[in-house]
């Protein structure tokens, strides 16, 4: 009987030099997890998928996670009334003149 080529997440788990366990630990899922992957028992499609995203996009899987320090603190910041909406969208000084010239 001839035998299944090893999925290509166990060789490249086997060249690191990572257990099941160790490798799980560092990606965050349970080692049964690690193992159906493994096996074939269940999919990898949604990393298919996000290496799809990532070749329409031309980039790369860290370009698609976002994380707070990738943003600048000024666009955490939640306006709190409409007058600082306008502030923020520079748009205080165009409504005034059409307020302005719909009054006339």
């Amino acid at each position: 009987m001839k035998q299944k080529p090893k999925p290509k997440i166990a060789f490249l788990r086997e060249k690191a030099g990572l257990t099941q366990l160790e490798l799980s630990r560092l990606v965050g899922v349970t080692e049964s997890t690690i193992q159906n992957w493994e096996s074939g028992r269940t999919g990898t499609n949604h990393i298919q998928r996000i290496v799809k995203f990532c070749k329409a996009l031309n980039c790369k899987v860290e370009d698609l996670l976002e994380s707070e320090s990738d943003f600048p603190e000024e666009a955490s910041i939640k306006p709190g009334s409409l007058q600082e909406v306008h502030n923020l969208l520079g748009t205080e000084a165009e409504e005034a003149k059409e307020a302005i010239i719909n009054e006339q």
